[in-house]
């Protein structure tokens, strides 16, 4: 084999390797600034880049899967009012005037809040709401105040 043959297969081989695909997940920044050529400066601006497009696309999807979740959690939570009220007066009229009635009421908890609403049922109606963590008392202000 002569020279220029041996040198067109060494530029073959390099141009291959070059080609190749790189496994960079064990590589350091600098280990791929060589092979790539791009500064460590630049790698650093396109990985945070990319991280910081990932985070939010995960937060996106979070937030979307949590607002499904609460939607479940309403829905689930009307039926059983529904089933309550059927099951204590066996009424099934007085079940389209609750739904008629949500968004007004859900409307009034949102406009005095959560401790203000529990207490006037619990004088109105003498109604007490048990939960199953403690902190979720402190969290709505339920429960006796610590003095």
């Amino acid at each position: 084999m002569n020279r220029a043959e041996r040198r067109r297969q060494q530029k073959a081989s390099e141009k291959a390797r070059l080609n190749a695909p790189y496994n960079f997940s064990n590589f350091s920044l600098e280990q791929i600034s060589k092979v790539t050529g791009a500064r460590v400066e630049a790698l650093k601006l396109y990985l945070k880049q990319r991280e910081d497009e990932i985070r939010e696309e995960l937060i996106k999807e979070s937030q979307e899967k949590l607002w499904k979740a609460e939607d479940y959690i309403a829905v689930a939570n009307i039926l059983i009012s529904l089933y309550a009220i059927k099951m204590t007066w066996g009424f099934t009229k007085s079940n389209q005037r609750f739904l008629d009635n949500i968004n007004p009421a859900k409307e009034y908890v949102e406009r005095v809040g959560i401790e203000q609403a529990y207490q006037e049922c619990h004088d109105l109606m003498d109604i007490n709401i048990e939960f199953d963590s403690f902190d979720i008392n402190k969290e709505f202000g339920f429960g006796e105040s610590e003095e």
